[in-house]
């Protein structure tokens, strides 16, 4: 059983990174997902997640928090499969993220995750 659970991470994690779009001011911060959120916006699913690594509120970035809507995630199904996976085994998260705040007004917007020894 711990076999396949560690071979769906594999798969939900290839694939959350493998769609991913760079950005030119992309930055990126690695620590534990220390919380979520799921939740639905004007009829649109919106991730939000926070990083213990990540710096405290900056710029537009008033809450500390990273968000990506799932009608602008390429992959948004498995971004949130791969954070929750890292969130509930503690797993350390690579976020990158650009810093502006389009997905949701006062958190910086997630471009991708990666987890684990797949370098991004």
């Amino acid at each position: 059983m711990s076999k396949l659970i560690g071979l769906a991470k594999r798969i939900v994690l290839g694939l959350a990174c493998a769609g991913a779009f760079s950005t030119a001011s992309a930055e990126q911060v690695v620590g534990k997902v220390s919380g979520y959120l799921v939740t639905d916006t004007g009829g649109t699913e919106l991730l939000i997640i926070r990083v213990s690594n990540a710096d405290s509120a900056d710029g537009c970035n008033t809450t500390g928090r990273f968000a990506l809507l799932s009608s602008t995630g390429k992959h948004y199904k498995a971004t949130v499969a791969a954070i929750v996976a890292a969130y509930h085994s503690q797993s350390d998260i690579r976020v990158s993220y650009a810093k502006t705040c389009q997905q949701w007004g006062n958190s910086y917007d997630l471009n991708y995750v990666c987890v684990g020894v797949i370098p991004c």
